[in-house]
């Protein structure tokens, strides 16, 4: 699966920078989710909820010139969890995807659009509660909607309601699940990299 999801990624990319009308764009941001939940199978006594979750992403994405944009997402999240002062939990998990969306001009010059999309990918969490770490891997998939803007003549900001399915078992002596599912805030800021010159050159003269 990890493999598969690279391949797609590299793929799509290329084809974002052999194409004529190609336009790619590097994002950098992070989501929020407010709550992550511990669930241990056989002792729910101890199930614990991880508040203020914050994971950093990257993306690279190829702008069909129509609204439509596809790409690939990496993420990043690290969290030291102290439950109690016997238990201490330091987790580690990334993840690679794919996404695609689409934005619809909500003002006259284009400068607001409202999003709407869908992402899918594969992650990987390290549990480091005990010696020897325990990874579990896992397939997610999303929905998301919000408002990208311009903030810059270069530079775009995006801010998204992302709702996911995502969780992680851990097998472990004392079996216990890692429950991402739910709602989260992405907020990024993105730079077109590649542009259509010759567009933008035939746009001005259009405007003169």
């Amino acid at each position: 699966m990890r493999h598969f999801i690279s391949a797609a990624m590299i793929f799509s990319l290329n084809i974002a920078a052999t194409s004529a009308r190609a336009g790619v764009t590097l994002g950098l941001g992070l989501d929020y989710t407010p709550i992550v939940k511990l669930q241990y199978v056989n002792n729910p006594d101890l199930d614990y909820e991880l508040v203020d979750n914050i994971a950093w992403q990257g993306q690279a994405s190829y702008d069909f010139g129509n609204g439509f944009r596809a790409g690939g997402i990496f993420d990043i999240y690290k969290r030291n969890v102290h439950e109690a002062d016997f238990r201490s939990i330091k987790l580690s998990q990334w993840g690679v995807g794919l996404v695609g969306d689409y934005g619809y001009g909500i003002t006259e010059t284009g400068n607001t659009l409202l999003v709407g999309g869908m992402e899918a990918g594969y992650g990987e969490l390290s549990d480091k509660a005990s010696s020897p770490t325990i990874t579990a891997g896992s397939v997610w998939v999303g929905g998301l909607a919000g408002l990208r803007f311009h903030i810059t003549y270069n530079f775009w900001c995006e801010l998204d309601y992302r709702l996911i399915w995502l969780e992680y078992e851990i097998n472990s002596p004392n079996p216990k699940k890692y429950l991402f599912s739910g709602s989260s805030l992405r907020l990024a800021l993105e730079y077109p990299l590649l542009v259509n010159r010759k567009d933008d050159a035939e746009k001005g003269d259009d405007n003169e």
